[in-house]
């Protein structure tokens, strides 16, 4: 009896295991801009932009670690439009009713005018970036720094609960410092 009872978890438990992990969202729904451009209109939901540097090593910490964790993936997924934009993406986007084209800078290399425009800077551009969008593609906030798990967690909620309409984001940490 033992034995058959061993069998049967062996047989089962991987299955059983496998469904459980499916059901938790894992990766955040990247899209691309053409995409959300497509369907933005609906105005059900903000955007998120993460801009990086494929060289960059605080773009892959935020990638690897912060943009996996379980809690932030499933808040994004539901609130926001998600995606990604390369800083020296050399393809035209189209986005917001117009085609935003890369041009060289004096350092050298061709930036992304869409990322210059949504990080609001000439030259060099930080990375990592978070940029939100409110429901009509209008430029809320970028944020231009290392962020960890906890501090996003409250970025996002603050931007998806439309907290920034009523307060600033250090009166929203006061507010949320028990968490």
């Amino acid at each position: 009896m033992l034995q058959k009872v061993h069998c049967i978890l062996k047989i089962y438990l991987p299955i059983i295991a496998f469904c459980f992990a499916s059901c938790s969202e894992s990766t955040v729904n990247w899209m691309e801009f053409e995409e959300v451009d497509k369907i933005f209109s609906k105005g059900d939901k903000k955007g998120l932009v993460l801009v990086f540097d494929p060289g960059c090593e605080d773009c892959k910490h935020a990638k690897e670690y912060v943009l996996t964790d379980p809690a932030i993936v499933s808040y994004i997924n539901e609130h926001f439009y998600a995606m990604q934009l390369g800083v020296f993406e050399e393809r035209t986007i189209h986005f917001n009713g117009r085609d935003w084209h890369s041009e060289a800078s004096f350092q050298g290399p061709k930036y992304s005018t869409l990322a210059k425009v949504l990080c609001q800077e000439q030259d060099q551009i930080p990375t990592p970036t978070y940029v939100f969008l409110d429901e009509q593609m209008n430029l809320i906030v970028p944020i231009k720094s290392i962020v960890s798990r906890k501090d996003l967690m409250l970025l996002l909620k603050f931007v998806g609960e439309d907290k920034f309409k009523e307060m600033t984001i250090d009166e929203f940490k006061a507010l949320n410092k028990e968490e």
